[in-house]
C-alpha cells in the first residue's frame, strides 16, 4: 500500500492547466475530494504518485476554465470542507475558427458574473490569453472586444491577466489548418504597435476597475502601470489562505523533488523546447518566458479539453481529446489512465509525495 504522507507535506493544486475540468470533469473532481486522494504521473519519472485532497495537505486549488457553471453547485461543499480556491476565467470572444465550441460571450459573461457573486470578486480572475494577432483579429479588434467584455465585467473582477500567443508544433500545426481553409494569416506588431497597444489595454482595464497584468512576459517594464502577472500568485494564496507569511517553493524545487535530471549534453533549442514542456506540465515557474508563478502540481490531463481552441498549449488534437473524453472514467483516480495503467491497482504501487511546498 502507499505510504502514509508525512507531517506539513503540503502543495498548491491546479486544477487545470492542460484541460478545463470545472467544465468537462467536476463529477471526477468531486469524487476525488470525496475519497480524500487522487492518483498522478510524475511527468519526469514515470512513478505514480498518490496526492492527499484534504485541507491539510492542499493549501489552495487553482482553477483554470472557461465555463465554471458545472462546479457551481459543488463550491458550498468545497467551502465547507476546509478548501480554500480561486479561479482563472478565460474569456477573448473569438470569431468561431479560432473557438469553435467555446461559450457565446453572453453566457461565458453570466457564468462569471454568478461565479464572482458566489466567490467574491476577489477570488475570481479574468484571462484574456492568448492574443492572436490575425487579419481576423488585428489590434483593433482586440481593443474592441477587450473594452466590451471589460465593461461587462465591472464590478465582478478586479485583476484581469493577458499572454501573446505562442507557438509549439502543434499549434502552428493547428493554425496553420486554418490559413487553408479561412484564409487566416498571422501578424506580428513591432514592438512600438505592441506598445502603444498595451498602453491602451491598460487605459480600458483601468477604467472599468481592473489592474492589468502580463503573462508570461516582461511587458510591464515597457508599459508603466501594468503589473508582474502570476498565475500561481503568492499574494493571492497569502490572502485566500489567510496566511500573510506563507512562502511556496519555487518549480526549480518541485523538479528536485520529483527527481527531473536534464541530459547533459543538450542544444539551446531542445533546452527550450524542454522547459516549455515542464512550465505547461507543472503549474510552476521557470525563467522561460518570464514565468513568475508559484509550484504546483497539476491534477489534469492534456488532449482531453472539448473546446478545440485552435490555439492552445495542451490540445494537440481535437479528435484526440474527444476519445479521451469518452475513454474518461468518473469514478478513477487518475483523470485519464493510460493503456499502460489499465486493469493495474495503481494504489498498490503508488508512493506519496512526500515533499512540502510550503516554506
Amino acid at each position: 500500500m502507499h505510504n502514509a504522507p508525512v507531517q506539513n507535506n503540503r502543495y498548491v493544486i491546479s486544477a487545470s492547466r492542460k484541460t478545463d475540468i470545472p467544465a468537462f470533469y467536476t463529477e471526477w473532481l468531486m469524487n476525488r475530494i470525496r475519497a480524500g486522494y487522487c492518483h498522478w504521473i510524475n511527468p519526469y519519472t514515470g512513478q505514480v504518485h498518490r496526492i492527499e485532497l484534504t485541507p491539510e495537505t492542499c493549501l489552495a486549488i487553482v482553477f483554470w476554465t472557461r465555463n465554471a457553471t458545472p462546479l457551481l453547485p459543488y463550491l458550498d461543499e468545497l467551502t465547507a470542507r476546509g478548501f480554500k480556491y480561486y479561479f482563472h476565467f478565460t474569456l477573448l470572444d473569438y470569431p468561431a475558427p479560432l473557438e469553435p465550441q467555446a461559450p457565446s460571450l453572453e453566457t461565458a459573461v453570466h457564468t462569471f458574473r454568478v461565479l464572482s457573486e458566489k466567490v467574491t470578486p476577489d477570488r475570481v480572475f479574468w484571462k484574456y490569453d492568448p492574443i492572436v494577432v490575425s487579419n481576423l483579429t488585428p489590434l483593433a479588434y482586440h481593443l474592441d472586444r477587450f473594452n466590451l467584455i471589460a465593461e461587462r465585467l465591472a464590478g465582478y473582477t478586479h485583476r484581469c491577466a493577458y499572454a501573446w500567443l505562442i507557438l509549439l508544433e502543434h499549434t502552428q500545426r493547428n493554425l496553420a489548418q486554418l490559413v487553408r481553409s479561412e484564409g487566416l494569416a498571422l501578424q506580428t506588431p513591432s514592438s512600438v504597435e505592441r506598445r502603444q497597444f498595451l498602453a491602451q489595454l491598460l487605459d480600458l482595464a483601468r477604467t472599468h476597475g481592473m489592474q492589468l497584468h502580463s503573462c508570461f512576459s516582461e511587458d510591464y517594464l515597457s508599459v508603466p502601470g501594468i503589473q508582474a502577472g502570476s498565475c500561481v500568485d503568492i499574494d493571492v494564496l497569502r490572502k485566500v489562505t489567510d496566511n500573510p507569511q506563507l512562502e511556496i517553493a519555487s518549480t526549480g524545487e518541485l523538479q528536485h523533488a520529483l527527481g527531473y535530471r536534464p541530459q547533459r549534453q543538450m542544444s539551446l533549442a531542445s533546452v527550450r523546447r524542454q522547459a516549455i514542456k515542464i512550465q505547461r506540465r507543472i503549474s510552476g515557474t521557470q525563467s522561460l518566458g518570464h514565468c513568475r508563478c508559484r509550484a504546483a502540481i497539476d491534477i489534469g490531463h492534456e488532449d482531453t479539453c472539448l473546446f478545440s481552441c485552435t490555439y492552445c498549449l495542451a490540445t494537440h488534437s481535437h479528435e484526440q481529446a474527444i476519445a479521451n473524453h469518452q475513454a474518461h472514467d468518473p469514478m478513477d483516480t487518475l483523470l485519464l489512465r493510460p493503456p499502460q495503467w489499465y486493469g493495474v491497482d495503481l494504489e498498490a504501487i503508488a508512493k506519496s509525495l512526500v515533499w512540502d511546498t510550503a516554506i
